[in-house]
């Protein structure tokens, strides 16, 4: 409801002329809230296990701003539809797997050893090609930097190995900083992240340190994981559109609401219209180029948002999960990538058993799900480190001894 009304007496005003313009249905209302207490009914009978912590992610990130367009901005009932049913897929093989992994004998004092060895060889890498001197913290010049940056430094796979340094060995090495009250050491590896945003010039570099010290401190103990986050993402909701009434200043709600919740649902749709009359990928835009032949000149984020804007740093439009999939495949794509990340999002239920700290689960698990609002499935898996982060969770076992930290 927060989302239904922030986009009927916000967006719709203010972010009129992106093509998020207000075509309501009452019909569509009624049958979005009925939708809506379906999902959280069975969130809520699933809610002692981690995986449904995700499932929960998705939901409020991508399902209901996709939702809400679809009630306030005449979005597509076809598509729409095929995300209600990915969903559903998603939520029910979440639950139905459960993995057991090898155990390795000092597991935990080898992922210690992995961890340190890949940021030294990150930090060695930096220094040798002078990218130190790059860093910047003028959030005024980021974009301008950002692709200075990956034209000189981070390209080809160090630009890969920079984004498994940034998403996982850094929040990991924090989070187990954390587990053993190591706290100076936590502070230097939070520095230190915080420094590596000056490098890569990535906004949500700076959250992933803040995002493991809140499921540290919040959830460390057994968590009400579901209750607790919709709590927090409901208060920041209300301060948003509160700040916004109180003061008409638009800052604050235009990141909450227009950024971080209706572009890329927006994008959805306009990925499901583009591709309903185009050509799809069939991965051909990933490392499967070898097999299958790429149908266009450009990138498609690049297509879809110059067909919206014509030009400028604001046309290249990324999608998630949902469009990605329906990118590649169609609607058979859509149901086969939520089926696969359904059985994925299984596998944090699984470490969990293994012995994994539980809030380290949810750290990682978190930052590596969020991945999927805004990035395709097999980009995350790979590229975006969340394959990596399950590999490096299977190795720990809170009930065995990890290399000792004397730093604090």
């Amino acid at each position: 409801m927060a989302l239904d009304i922030s986009y009927h007496y916000f967006v719709a005003e203010l972010y009129a002329y992106s093509g998020m313009e207000l075509d309501y249905s009452g019909e569509r209302l009624s049958l979005s809230y009925f939708i809506t207490s379906l999902f959280i009914y069975y969130l809520l009978i699933f809610k002692n296990k981690i995986a449904t912590f995700f499932v929960l992610v998705l939901f409020i990130f991508l399902f209901l701003p996709i939702q809400t367009l679809w009630v306030f901005g005449g979005g597509s009932s076809v598509f729409f539809a095929q995300v209600c049913f990915g969903l559903t897929l998603i939520l029910i093989f979440s639950q139905i797997h459960e993995v057991r992994f090898f155990s390795v004998k000092q597991g935990n004092s080898l992922l210690v050893l992995i961890l340190t060895s890949m940021l030294i060889l990150y930090v060695a890498l930096v220094g040798a090609k002078g990218a130190y001197k790059l860093i910047s913290f003028d959030f005024s010049d980021m974009y301008e930097n950002r692709e200075l940056l990956f034209e000189q430094v981070f390209h080809g796979f160090f630009g890969y190995f920079a984004s498994w340094v940034g998403k996982v060995v850094l929040p990991l090495l924090l989070a187990i900083a954390l587990w053993r009250k190591s706290y100076i050491l936590a502070i230097a590896i939070f520095a230190v992240s915080i420094l590596n945003y000056g490098l890569v010039q990535r906004k949500e570099f700076l959250m992933f340190p803040i995002i493991v010290c809140y499921f540290y401190f919040v959830y460390h103990s057994k968590p009400n994981a579901i209750g607790k986050f919709s709590s927090v993402i409901l208060l920041f909701l209300t301060i948003a559109l509160s700040s916004y009434v109180v003061t008409e200043n638009s800052i604050i709600a235009g990141v909450i609401f227009h950024r971080l919740f209706f572009v890329v649902a927006q994008n959805h749709f306009e990925y499901f219209n583009f591709f309903q009359s185009n050509p799809l990928v069939f991965l051909s835009n990933s490392i499967f180029s070898s097999f299958v032949d790429y149908p266009y000149n450009d990138k498609i984020p690049t297509l879809i948002g110059f067909g919206r804007f014509s030009e400028g740093q604001d046309s290249f439009a990324n999608t998630g999960l949902f469009a990605s999939a329906y990118m590649h495949f169609g609607g058979l794509g859509v149901v086969v990538y939520s089926v696969l990340t359904g059985t994925i999002l299984s596998v944090y239920n699984s470490l969990v058993k293994q012995g994994a700290p539980t809030f380290m689960v949810y750290a990682l698990g978190f930052i590596s799900v969020f991945q999927l609002v805004n990035g395709d499935l097999t980009a995350t898996l790979l590229t975006h480190g969340m394959g990596l982060g399950i590999i490096l969770l299977m190795l720990i076992d809170k009930t065995k001894p990890l290399i000792r930290l004397n730093f604090g």
